[in-house]
């Protein structure tokens, strides 16, 4: 098991629209990280994960993984890394030019 970095969550893409997606408590994948689910530990993380990976919803998704984060003063979540920053932060691209890229193939 990889060394326990501080608090964590759980994050992967939606199989059919490559969106963004966050493990929440109810072992749902919500698309809004302040609804993910918080690891503070090692065990949960690892607990999470295995519950993640299990498929239980009718959302498929792809490659789960966990990554770190930080809550500020007002509990709002800040991811660390600047991938996750990123991808937090929704679409790069317009999504009309996704929708269209999506429609062509």
């Amino acid at each position: 098991m990889a060394k326990f970095s501080g608090l964590q969550a759980i994050t992967a893409n939606r199989l059919l629209t490559g969106e963004v997606v966050y493990f929440s408590n109810n072992f749902d994948w919500m698309t809004d990280l302040s609804d993910a689910a918080l690891y503070h530990c090692a065990e949960w993380a690892a607990d999470g994960m295995a519950m993640a990976n299990l498929g239980l919803t009718d959302d498929p998704v792809i490659d789960p993984y966990l990554f770190d984060l930080k809550e500020d003063a007002l509990g709002l979540r800040h991811p660390t890394k600047e991938r996750e920053i990123i991808r937090a932060g929704g679409p790069t691209v317009a999504v009309a030019l996704n929708s269209a890229l999506r429609g062509a193939a």
